[in-house]
């Protein structure tokens, strides 16, 4: 969890990431292939949740967080570097 200052500055706006047990992430698990969690999540094949970069994504495209603060704790810089070419941001 993060938070981030929200884009008008009057207080701030939580992202998340979630991991939600299904039958393909326990399998994943019992299989001990515990870097293939990120993947999951990361890909969004299962609902098993959300990562933070998706959730950033969100909250830009919501217009609701600055990119620069965004930027800051995402783990792949490149996909919001896309959604700003893309034009969703906002800072």
């Amino acid at each position: 969890m993060q938070l981030l200052p929200s884009v008008n500055l009057d207080g701030q706006v939580m992202a998340t990431e979630l991991l939600l047990v299904d039958d393909v992430v326990r399998e994943v698990i019992r299989e001990g292939a515990l870097s293939q969690v990120e993947l999951l999540i990361r890909l969004g094949e299962t609902n098993c949740g959300h990562s933070m970069d998706s959730q950033l994504v969100e909250l830009l495209a919501q217009g609701r967080i600055m990119f620069h603060d965004a930027l800051s704790c995402a783990e792949d810089k490149r996909q919001l570097l896309s959604v700003k070419k893309g034009g969703e941001t906002h800072g």
